[in-house]
């Protein structure tokens, strides 16, 4: 019961907070890279990179094809995989969001949870949440002048880790995306 009530209060809060933010800003969705956020080295840090995420791939290809925007290109692979990775990322995103405030809200209206469900995934609050619990840039060699748009840098994320396990990707992934929004 606590637990449920605390993850109401911080969705809520979330929201509440998003829309302050995206009232007070224009679009904040796509970014340049930024040098100093970037790592030193000329390689990928994966150890540290899979530390921070909280998961280890079993194919590290598919963690590069979601970091794909923010890679230099010697690092980038297809960004057709990186496309899937984020449409699949997308889709996976919305149906643990649905699921979870289906069960927080048993009685509301759908109308009401939609709502809710709107707030989270939208492009800003996707973008807020990669930057307060997510910057992976400090694992990334710098790509040199890229722009980017972190949330779909997490919806690719997202579509990985459903991709990397055909057994339990969807319980990776809601375990990894619940620990982003709960934060």
């Amino acid at each position: 019961m606590y637990k449920k009530l605390l993850l109401s209060f911080s969705i809520l809060f979330l929201i509440q907070t998003c829309s302050l933010e995206a009232s007070k800003q224009n679009n904040k969705e796509t970014f340049t890279a930024v040098e100093e956020l970037f790592s030193k080295d000329q390689d990928i840090n994966y150890g540290k990179l899979y530390a921070h995420l909280h998961y280890t791939f079993n194919d590290p290809t598919l963690l590069r094809d979601a970091l794909h925007p923010m890679l230099s290109r010697k690092w980038r692979s297809n960004k057709q995989q990186f496309d899937r990775l984020e449409w699949l990322g997308d889709s996976v995103m919305e149906t643990i969001i649905i699921e979870k405030l289906l069960n927080i809200f048993p009685n509301d209206p759908r109308k009401h949870i939609d709502k809710i469900r709107s707030n989270l995934v939208e492009n800003k609050t996707l973008t807020d949440v990669f930057y307060l619990n997510l910057d992976v840039e400090k694992y990334l060699p710098y790509p040199g002048k890229v722009e980017y748009k972190v949330c779909n840098v997490l919806e690719a994320l997202v579509g990985a880790i459903r991709r990397d396990d055909i057994v339990n990707g969807h319980l990776n992934a809601e375990k990894f995306l619940m620990r982003l929004m709960d934060s």
